[in-house]
């Protein structure tokens, strides 16, 4: 099943890791799409739970530390890993700590959106 993104955040960890990471998803069918960049916006982890929700919060908020908590799970190392070199792990650490800035896709320059949708795609 591949599904239709047509929602959009960009997320950017605190400077001394520089990696970013962007959700996708699609508030009529589920799927979730998180995508890790690297300090240079190359992606080094594409993560798609097909048959998930972008849960939202009472104000109807997407909850995108959550989906990230959800999707890197499995590719989370510990806290004795090299975080620089494993980029899912401190990706998830910063979402359960609640150290992701996030943009929504009106909100980002247009270079950084068109990196962030190239980086959504399959």
């Amino acid at each position: 099943m591949t599904t239709a993104f047509d929602q959009m955040a960009v997320g950017f960890t605190p400077n001394i890791f520089g990696f970013k990471v962007v959700a996708r998803w699609s508030k009529a069918r589920p799927g979730v799409r998180v995508v890790v960049l690297d300090q240079d916006d190359q992606a080094v982890s594409v993560v798609t739970l097909e048959h998930d929700w972008m849960r939202a919060d009472a104000m109807d908020e997407p909850l995108l530390c959550q989906s990230v908590l959800r999707a890197l799970a499995a590719s989370h190392k510990g806290l004795t890993g090299d975080w620089w070199r494993e980029p899912e792990t401190a990706v998830w650490e910063c979402a359960d700590h609640g150290d992701i800035v996030w943009f929504a896709a009106c909100d980002i320059a247009g270079a950084a959106r068109a990196m962030a949708e190239i980086a959504g795609e399959e």
